[in-house]
């Protein structure tokens, strides 16, 4: 699965995996996280939204479960 580069003081880049409903985020200290069940509608509005950050702290880290996958530099 390939994560996509985003403009965003938190986040590196985010990739979906539509058929698991699973959102990747790989953010700016390198940790990967994955999150589970979020609609593919959501990763639309977090990749429309004007700030990626903020979007993922208020609509993802509070609604979804995740489990950390590694941390990269």
């Amino acid at each position: 699965m390939k994560l996509i580069p985003v403009d965003s003081s938190g986040v590196r880049a985010v990739g979906y995996e539509e058929e698991r409903k699973i959102l990747h985020i790989r953010f700016i200290d390198g940790d990967i996280y994955q999150y589970y069940g979020g609609p593919v509608g959501e990763v639309v509005d977090l990749l429309q939204s004007k700030s990626i950050g903020r979007f993922v702290n208020k609509r993802i880290k509070s609604y979804y479960n995740c489990r950390k996958l590694k941390a990269t530099s």
